[in-house]
């Protein structure tokens, strides 16, 4: 199921339930509208099951959904904050919709880019290599000691086949970042604009919890459960073992954090018992930053990547030039 498509599921659903239908009547009338696909066929489903008088709870395990998915929504029917919980869900789903969306934009290019010089590395190193070897074996004798021959050339052959292979082993690690979610969640936590886009997310997150009437503890383990990431999740551990210990003040439950910058702790802790609202401004502030950082990102990405490229290259082509030159002066010294 993609992001896209749940947010604005959950976004309908949960305008129908504020309207005053019932939840059985408002997954009904959503899927109608609906195109064939696996979220069609497990709403239908699940209002089957309904129908048949099964509680929410047991009929939503028993589908396809994402697990986060099943857990918040169950966590929202006994709490009776269900429509708050789906809102949730759909800014989520919205918010990582978009962060994929950036990431894919963003590697595009300098993968385009290292397949190309993957594949001209490659016939240079091939072409280029099989001449040399060819030149060497009929003129080092004769101009060259085999000595210097073997260090010479060994060592020009060693960065020709070098370039290849980095250009192959920065494409794998492309490929890999963009085609493996864990990695691609932990990158997120890494990569200009897209760090400040997670934090903007978990600050949104927070406040839609919190105004639903949700305690800190209870939403620091609805967080532990959304986000992927190791360290944050130990970030958040820490947060709710200070809460169990009795803090109350946020610059104290939030000390020592490695995920979250201390800007991001302060917006929070000066709201004082207002804390949803330090969430919201947080999540605001953090959002404008990952506009504005991921597109200063993209912008870089291009000229960076073909700069790198290019002296890739040089550096290939420049031990063939040298080895031409060095055969081409022996024989001019016939």
């Amino acid at each position: 199921m993609k992001s896209e498509e749940l947010a604005f599921y959950n976004q309908q659903l949960a305008s129908m339930l504020k309207s005053g239908l019932p939840l059985e009547g408002a997954l009904a009338e959503l899927s109608r509208d609906l195109q064939k696909g696996p979220l069609k066929r497990e709403t239908d489903l699940l209002v089957k099951d309904l129908a048949q008088g099964s509680p929410l709870a047991d009929a939503i395990n028993k589908r396809s959904f994402p697990s986060l998915y099943k857990r918040l929504v169950n966590a929202g029917a006994k709490s009776g904050q269900l429509n708050q919980i789906l809102i949730l869900l759909a800014d989520h789903y919205h918010r990582s919709s978009l962060l994929w969306s950036r990431f894919r934009s963003v590697s595009v290019y300098p993968i385009l880019v290292l397949l190309t010089a993957f594949l001209v590395s490659s016939f240079l190193a091939y072409s280029f290599t099989e001449l040399y070897t060819s030149m060497v074996e009929q003129f080092s004798d004769i101009y060259i000691s085999k000595q210097q021959s073997g260090f010479v050339f060994g060592l020009y052959r060693s960065l020709i086949i070098l370039s290849p292979a980095i250009f192959g082993v920065l494409l794998l690690i492309a490929l890999a970042l963009v085609c493996i979610p864990k990695l691609r969640q932990m990158a997120r936590w890494h990569l200009p604009g897209f760090r400040e886009a997670s934090l903007a997310q978990t600050a949104a997150a927070c406040a839609t919890l919190t105004k639903g009437g949700l305690t800190l503890d209870k939403t620091f383990d609805f967080l532990q459960f959304m986000e992927p990431h190791a360290r944050t999740k130990q970030d958040l551990t820490r947060w709710r073992e200070q809460l169990s210990n009795g803090e109350s003040d946020f610059a104290a439950i939030a000390k020592g954090s490695r995920s979250f910058p201390p800007l991001f702790i302060w917006l929070i802790a000066s709201s004082g018992e207002s804390i949803a609202e330090g969430f919201e401004k947080a999540a605001v502030l953090y959002g404008r930053r990952a506009d504005y950082r991921s597109n200063l990102f993209m912008v870089a990405a291009v000229p960076v990547s073909l700069l790198f490229t290019v002296t890739l290259l040089i550096l290939q082509i420049f031990p063939m030039i040298q080895s031409m030159t060095t055969v081409l002066d022996a024989l001019g010294g016939i």
